[in-house]
């Protein structure tokens, strides 16, 4: 249907962070889980872990993990709540793939016979 994916955050009007509420917990809450914490993800990806950690805080609105960083916690933490609460967004879901060193196509065939 026609206009039903037009983006329904305001920025300037809500916070990042309230609107995207579920991905932005489950981040902070991998994140805190990760071997050594916020303040070793911090130091794996050169930054300050007090300002990483205030960044992924969802209930401090001061700070916001920029894209990059936000890329960079996904990559390394591989959390799956987050990921799927950006799936959602598009209204998809996601789907585990055994690492097989495999290339995508043939991991994506295996897939479909499977279904």
């Amino acid at each position: 249907m026609a206009g039903e994916n037009i983006p329904r955050f305001t920025p300037g009007r809500e916070h990042v962070k309230t609107h995207f509420r579920g991905f932005f917990v489950a981040l902070h809450s991998a994140a805190k889980r990760w071997p050594g914490g916020i303040t070793d993800l911090a130091h794996i990806t050169g930054r300050n872990p007090v300002v990483l950690a205030d960044k992924l805080n969802p209930n401090l609105m001061e700070k916001a993990p920029t894209l990059e960083e936000a890329l960079l916690m996904l990559e390394l933490v591989q959390p799956t709540a987050a990921l799927n609460a950006l799936a959602l967004l598009a209204h998809r879901v996601t789907v585990p793939v055994p690492e097989s060193g495999r290339c995508p196509s043939e991991v994506v065939g295996s897939f479909l016979a499977l279904v």
